[in-house]
């Protein structure tokens, strides 16, 4: 358990921020081997994926979309205004 400097309330083991004041914990009660094989992994920073990984991930997320709705406007034909209202809900949901 980790125990916050700031509060004194225990935490779970993979807590990085404390779940009574929000003050950060310090790293050391996390287990190395339950950290990434990557040498270069900081537990402390947190990176976002760069502009071409995100793009690609946009186009994946609209294909998804584009078949999940396809398949069920194919299976409610003749009814064209669930058609329409499925554009909408179908992101919602997914996202």
């Amino acid at each position: 358990m980790a125990t916050c400097t700031a509060c004194g309330k225990s935490n779970a083991d993979h807590a990085r921020f404390c779940q009574s004041c929000g003050a950060g914990l310090s790293l050391d009660h996390i287990d190395p081997s339950s950290q990434a094989a990557d040498p270069q992994f900081k537990p402390d920073r947190l990176m976002y994926g760069g502009f071409w990984i995100r793009f690609v991930a946009v186009i994946i997320d609209a294909v998804v979309l584009a078949v999940g709705t396809g398949i069920i406007a194919t299976a409610s034909m003749g009814m064209m205004g669930a058609v329409v209202g499925l554009g909408f809900v179908v992101p919602w949901l997914y996202e």
